[in-house]
């Protein structure tokens, strides 16, 4: 129980910190998602200068260099495309934040002594369909997005002089869903620990 209460509190404390820099790090990006939008004429304009500039996309396992002159967005298109991220990240950054809160209250509920409630089978059980959500809708906004870059899921696009049709499908994230299912199956154990726990206390 002492190892198990040492490094709950190491846990705890690395889990705070990375929430700083969550948060840190999220409003750097708002505020230069900001700056972008207010700059969106001088972005288009550069754009425009230098049309063969390449850029870099991601799409499932596959990974592909293409002119960003291929991306058909005017002022207001290049606008809302970064409006349209800075909702993203803030609900990504806020899901983060949530599961990092979910988890340093189970490090407290371990620190305690207590590592198996009725609250801690909660919050695994919470922990798990939150995983399993993110791994099903998280290649929907992916795919959102490509749609809102190029107008279509499956666009035509200019690379190295010759036209491609690049197809963005959707890629469910195994990992996430696995992640999800191991910790349902935790919450299992954690709450037939609570049991055990509630049995003992009962018997004292």
């Amino acid at each position: 129980m002492t190892n198990l209460i040492k490094y709950a509190k190491i846990c705890e404390k690395v889990l705070a910190v990375i929430r700083i820099i969550i948060i840190v790090m999220a409003a750097v990006s708002e505020v230069a998602l900001i700056v972008a939008i207010y700059l969106g004429r001088t972005i288009v304009d550069a754009i425009n200068q230098h049309p063969t500039t390449m850029m870099t996309i991601n799409s499932g396992g596959m990974t592909f260099h293409a002119p960003i002159s291929a991306v058909p967005l005017p002022v207001s298109g290049i606008r809302w495309f970064f409006v349209v991220i800075m909702v993203l990240l803030a609900a990504i950054v806020l899901l983060g934040l949530r599961l990092i809160r979910l988890l340093r209250d189970l490090m407290i509920g371990m620190q305690e002594g207590r590592p198996f409630s009725d609250s801690s089978t909660s919050k695994v059980r919470q922990i798990g369909w939150w995983a399993i959500v993110f791994g099903i809708v998280a290649p929907f906004v992916s795919m959102a997005i490509y749609w809102f870059m190029f107008g279509s899921p499956n666009p035509v696009i200019n690379v190295a002089g010759t036209s491609t049709q690049i197809s963005f499908g959707y890629n469910i994230n195994a990992v996430a869903i696995v992640i999800g299912i191991m910790m349902l199956l935790l919450s299992l154990v954690f709450d037939y620990g609570a049991k055990l726990q509630q049995q003992s206390d009962e018997t004292l």
